[in-house]
């Protein structure tokens, strides 16, 4: 029943957030699109909307799976759903950088679980990955720089919910509540993991979730409907696989123990990979990084004189020069959201080659792209590079170190 369960909540969850950014999934647009591979840079649009349509269908069939009395213990079933599911979802994936947001990396994940074994053994997988996803997301905000930002952002969220201001409370009191943000989500990892704590897990995991749906919803920050969406379908996941005891299950056939033990190496590799993500070696949202001010910031200024030049859904999102100023920050932030109702990635690499897409067509000392890196993996310090003004410079920046594509299709 609980993997039944499971495959009910990846299809809603999935057509439920993949509906609530469409645009990433199926239309073109202005915005770039950055695939993993160069090979796949040639892939025509249509590709994505034929696997759009084959996602909806394993969807439809995860759903069906799951709510049918008859296929309950069925094997064959549920790894079919699945593996539509995890093709579909993950040739999505693969032809742009940016569909990997969280929830589809974590759905993902599931998927591949339930199709290597359709046992117990998944849910217990599912159950310390869900828990590695909240201790590294508090992981990744121990940190001056979101204390300071990101975490009074939230705070202040909340509080307007509520009806009250963040000015009015102590300095010192603010930054404690910030501080406590990242210290409540290990000790909810933690608590889930452990049996004798695993009730209050649950109950400070849904806490913490309605309080994130207050301060990110209409009455607090006002975020993205697909942001709300995944914290809402997180609280139901954590009462669907730690609600009850998961008795042992026995794996008779060889080959089915190769498949559980494969199922288990890839729940290990994805728990423990995004400790990479320290090292630059792994991305930030694989590696549960949300809300952190870790990343670098890449800022694209233009001469005011070209703004004509850029895609008309993107003009209105750039800023007014300084007096005596012709440069104007380009918000590609906020054009991720205007085109594809998601944040923009945050990798340095997704955004340089976004940048590089738009001044393609600009001649040289029209524009200008920065970037600001962490000095470290502590502190508030961050290191601003000269402007970049020529394609050779902004060439170089996106190719050195990093083998991962950075050609836009």
């Amino acid at each position: 029943m609980r993997v039944n369960w499971l495959a009910v909540w990846l299809g809603l969850t999935t057509g439920g957030l993949v509906g609530l950014s469409f645009p990433l999934w199926w239309e073109g647009g202005p915005l770039p699109r950055v695939p993993w591979l160069a090979s796949l840079c040639g892939v025509p649009i249509a590709v994505d909307q034929l696997l759009t349509v084959g996602l909806g269908i394993a969807v439809t069939a995860m759903v069906a799976v799951g709510l049918a009395p008859g296929l309950r213990g069925s094997a064959g079933p549920f790894r079919a759903a699945a593996g539509m599911f995890a093709v579909t979802l993950g040739g999505l994936l693969l032809l742009d950088q940016q569909r990997l947001q969280p929830w589809a990396w974590q759905c993902w994940l599931m998927a591949a679980l339930v199709v290597l074994t359709p046992t117990s053994i998944a849910v217990r997988c599912g159950r310390w990955l869900l828990a590695s996803i909240y201790f590294w997301s508090g992981i990744s905000k121990i940190d001056p720089l979101f204390v300071e930002q990101h975490g009074q952002l939230l705070l202040g969220g909340l509080l307007t919910a509520l009806g009250r201001e963040a000015a009015r409370l102590p300095e010192q009191v603010r930054l404690g509540l910030a501080w406590g943000m990242p210290a409540i989500e290990i000790v909810i990892a933690v608590a889930l993991v452990m049996p004798a704590l695993r009730k209050a897990g649950r109950l400070g995991a849904t806490l913490m979730h309605l309080l994130l749906l207050m301060a990110l919803g209409p009455l607090g920050l006002n975020h993205h409907a697909g942001v709300l969406g995944w914290n809402a379908a997180l609280i139901v996941l954590v009462w669907l696989l730690f609600s009850t005891r998961v008795d042992a299950t026995e794996v008779p056939e060889d080959s089915s123990r190769i498949l559980a033990r494969s199922a288990m190496l890839l729940a290990c590799v994805a728990i423990a990979a995004p400790l990479l993500t320290n090292f630059h070696q792994w991305d930030y949202w694989p590696g549960w990084s949300v809300y952190s001010s870790r990343p670098a910031t890449v800022t694209l200024m233009i001469d005011e004189a070209f703004i004509d030049e850029l895609p008309a859904s993107l003009r209105p999102l750039v800023g007014s020069p300084a007096p005596l100023e012709r440069w104007c920050r380009v918000g590609i932030e906020q054009w991720s959201f205007v085109e594809r109702r998601v944040p923009a990635y945050p990798q340095e690499r997704w955004k340089l080659a976004v940048a590089r897409t738009l001044v393609d067509s600009l001649p040289e000392g029209t524009w200008q792209v920065t970037i600001a890196r962490r000095d470290g993996w502590w502190g508030r310090a961050r290191r601003t590079s000269e402007p970049l003004s020529t394609r050779s410079a902004l060439e170089r920046e996106l190719t050195d170190g990093t083998i991962v594509n950075t050609q836009s299709r």
